[in-house]
C-alpha cells in the first residue's frame, strides 16, 4: 500500500492569509505536467466537486516538493498525494491519482531562531527564495508556514524536503556566518 501525503488548500490559522487558497492542488497538477505525467483535470475537479483556478497553468506556479516533519520518506517510495476538501485533520480527503515516485530527499531543518539548514548546511536567502517557490509559496508564505511557527514556539522543525521532480537541483555551499560569504 502506497503512503499519502496530504496537502491543503487553504492556509492554516497560524498563517497570517488563513483561509485564503494556497492553490497547491494547481501547482501540483502544473508540475506533473511538466514532467509529462497524465492528470486528469476533470476527473480531478469532479472528485473535488468545484472547478479548480480558471487558467492555473499560467497564473500559478510549480509545486515539485513538500517539506515534512520527521525522517519517514526515501527516494523511490511511492505516494498519493491526499487533498483535504476543507480544513486539515477535519473534513473528508481526496486522493488524487496518479501514484507519484519520490525522486530526491533533503534534509531540512529550522532552529529556534529561524536559521535554516539543508543537508547540515546553513543557507542563505536566495536559497531560501527558491526552496519557497519549488515549494509552491511566495517568500514570505514559507516564513509564515515554516519559521515564524519556529520561532514563536521557540522549538525547531526537523525533518525532509520531499521531491517528486528530477529537475530540481539546489546547489548547497557552507556559509561563513561572521562575513556572510561562502
Amino acid at each position: 500500500m502506497d503512503k499519502v501525503i496530504t496537502f491543503t488548500r487553504i492556509f492554516s490559522d497560524y498563517h497570517i492569509r488563513r483561509g485564503e487558497p494556497t492553490y497547491f492542488v494547481e501547482q501540483i497538477l502544473n508540475n506533473l505536467s511538466n514532467q509529462n505525467i497524465n492528470c486528469n483535470v476533470i476527473h480531478v475537479e469532479k472528485q473535488l466537486g468545484h472547478t479548480l483556478l480558471a487558467g492555473f497553468r499560467t497564473k500559478c506556479g510549480s509545486k515539485g516538493h513538500t517539506i515534512r516533519s520527521g525522517y519517514n520518506w526515501s527516494v523511490g517510495d511511492k505516494f498519493s498525494v491526499g487533498i483535504w476538501l476543507d480544513k486539515p485533520n477535519v473534513s473528508e480527503m481526496l486522493i488524487l491519482e496518479p501514484i507519484i515516485e519520490i525522486k530526491k530527499i533533503w534534509t531540512f531543518d529550522c532552529d529556534d531562531n529561524g536559521e535554516i539548514k539543508v543537508d547540515g548546511i546553513c543557507i542563505d536567502l536566495k536559497l531560501i527564495e527558491k526552496i519557497a517557490k519549488n515549494d509552491g509559496l511566495s517568500l514570505q508564505d514559507f516564513e509564515e508556514w515554516l519559521i515564524v511557527p519556529c520561532r514563536k514556539a521557540k522549538k525547531p522543525f526537523n525533518g525532509q524536503i520531499i521531491c517528486w521532480d528530477e529537475a530540481i537541483k539546489y546547489e548547497l555551499h557552507s556559509l561563513n556566518l561572521k562575513d556572510n560569504t561562502y
